[in-house]
């Protein structure tokens, strides 16, 4: 499942639409995500305020991740800057290239974002299964 701590505390990320595009953005680390790629994950029928939408649900997630620039954007979209101890997916990555795989398997919890039904046939998901 999607979760988010500091140390050892939980962080809340807030409703479904912060957690699909928080969810979205760590599927894809260190990369910018398009506006129109958040979009088409969170609505299905995007509003015509969907943009403005979109930059108060990251708002959101700056102010509840900290620090706020974690979530970093760029003419084209967001992009979640993290290192591999701040992401499992990075840290799995970190451990495969440094030929460990018994470690990276020891990361698993199960399915990737598994609470996380929108993304269940997102092609970032599918690749990293």
């Amino acid at each position: 499942p999607l979760t988010v701590s500091r140390g050892a505390e939980p962080v809340e990320i807030g409703a479904e639409k912060q957690r699909l595009i928080l969810a979205l953005l760590a599927l894809q680390p260190n990369r910018t995500v398009r506006r129109e790629d958040l979009v088409d994950v969170v609505w299905d029928e995007p509003p015509p305020s969907c943009l403005d939408l979109l930059h108060t649900y990251v708002a959101r997630l700056r102010r509840a991740l900290r620090p706020a620039d974690l979530i970093a954007t760029d003419k084209r979209g967001y992009r979640l800057s993290a290192g591999e101890s701040e992401l499992d997916l990075l840290e799995f990555e970190a451990l495969l290239a440094r030929d460990a795989p018994g470690e990276a398997l020891a990361l698993w919890r199960g399915p990737a974002l598994a609470d996380v039904e929108r993304l269940r046939q997102h092609p970032a998901r599918l690749a990293l299964a």
